[in-house]
């Protein structure tokens, strides 16, 4: 199962929390950062802080989408190739969430991060930086809209309501809850 992420919107909180409700396992990808600075990644997004700004292979896509014993979370560029993949999956398999938050909230919490930020985007980069989170939370709406089926989440929701939020996920992907247990996400800041 899929979660696609803005930067910064609690979504690593939120996947551990269900992966632990559900015991699910984590999909790992071969994390590694990307060489920018020659160019690899998505046009447009070459100062976007994630190692997965990079065209994902449909059957990659697929498989975090379909396999319900695991729950991948990644910032899945909405590029046209990766919605295409997404629609050729059946929509009744096609259960993927995406987690929104304001751009610029976004950017100020990576700009406020402890760790390094790669790409430079505290640096030099850091405006192209935050015109690449704007361009992430618009596109996000145009190509995993909600009325082709996608589960959208605000950030200020999740926040507000973690019970209510989590509870619209397992009836989202078809996994009953039970009614007298208060949902948490512990590992939110």
């Amino acid at each position: 199962m899929l979660v696609i992420s803005c930067m910064r919107s609690a979504s690593s909180s939120m996947c551990k929390a269900l992966r632990e409700y559900l015991n699910l396992k984590k999909a790992f990808l071969q994390k590694r950062h990307r060489d920018w600075e020659n160019n690899e990644g998505i046009p447009g997004y070459m100062h976007y802080p994630s190692s997965t700004a990079i065209y994902m292979s449909p059957d990659l896509i697929k498989s975090w989408v379909t396999d319900r014993t695991v729950l991948c979370q990644e910032h899945l560029i909405p590029v046209q190739e990766h919605r295409e993949a997404l629609m050729s999956i059946d929509k009744e398999q096609r259960k993927v969430v995406i987690m929104k938050r304001n751009a610029e909230d976004s950017f100020r919490s990576q700009m406020n991060r402890n760790t390094a930020c790669a790409y430079l985007s505290r640096g030099k980069n850091s405006e192209k930086c935050l015109q690449e989170f704007e361009k992430f939370r618009e596109e996000v709406e145009t190509m995993y809209p909600e009325k082709d089926g996608f589960l959208h989440i605000e950030f200020e929701d999740l926040i507000s309501d973690p019970d209510k939020e989590i509870r619209r996920v397992f009836e989202y992907w078809g996994f009953p809850y039970d009614k007298e247990l208060k949902y948490e996400i512990p590992h939110l800041k």
